[in-house]
């Protein structure tokens, strides 16, 4: 009897349990999220208008990198622009577009948003970002929330373990998006591009 007990317990406390641990994980795609209005996978014109509609201001205000080489179209360009008001830092990085896109030669990866360090800018900034973007990934982990595709079914390991897909992660006062695939596309295209025939 008291074995049949037990095995009920067990049983109850599977269906119970199991539920709210398969609840825990939570596939989402940040690459559908915006940080500041810009979302990775825009062109350049677009993410300066939509971090200029975000902050309300000019894209005069907004500081336009030095140019570079843009190893993909051999000509320079500024491949990041940022946004610095009271204590307020943003910055966006660029990869050239690949598959090549002339009229859209740049492709945003990489977003970084961050406030001034004050625990009460840590408690606001925590409360927004679920807010904005729900339940992180790697739930129940608190101490750096990440949202991803694939997360690991180790909370603790997050989305970190799986480099090649995009991540959104917030620590304390600051969030970041990076998206590998650009960086990877750039890369692939870059040693084809150097690719010969050996002729010896």
């Amino acid at each position: 009897m008291k074995l049949k007990a037990a095995l009920l317990i067990s049983a109850l406390s599977a269906v119970v349990f199991a539920p709210a641990n398969a609840a825990s994980q939570r596939s989402v795609d940040p690459r559908t999220f915006d940080v500041a209005g810009v979302k990775t996978g825009m062109d350049f014109d677009e993410a300066l208008a939509a971090a200029a509609k975000n902050f309300q201001v000019g894209k005069e205000d907004i500081r336009i990198g030095y140019a570079t080489n843009n190893p993909v179209t051999n000509t320079k360009m500024p491949m990041n622009f940022s946004y610095e008001k009271d204590g307020v830092d943003f910055i966006v990085h660029f990869e050239p577009r690949v598959p090549v896109d002339k009229q859209r030669p740049l492709v945003v990866s990489q977003i970084r948003y961050e406030l001034p360090w004050t625990p009460a800018n840590k408690e606001a900034m925590g409360k927004a970002v679920l807010e904005k973007y729900g339940r992180q990934s790697n739930y129940p982990n608190a101490l750096s929330l990440e949202w991803c595709q694939k997360p690991s079914t180790n909370p603790g390991m997050g989305c970190s373990t799986d480099m090649t897909q995009a991540v959104l992660k917030y620590t304390g006062v600051s969030i970041q998006m990076y998206d590998p695939a650009w960086t990877n596309a750039r890369i692939k295209y870059v040693e084809q591009s150097q690719s010969r025939k050996p002729s010896f």
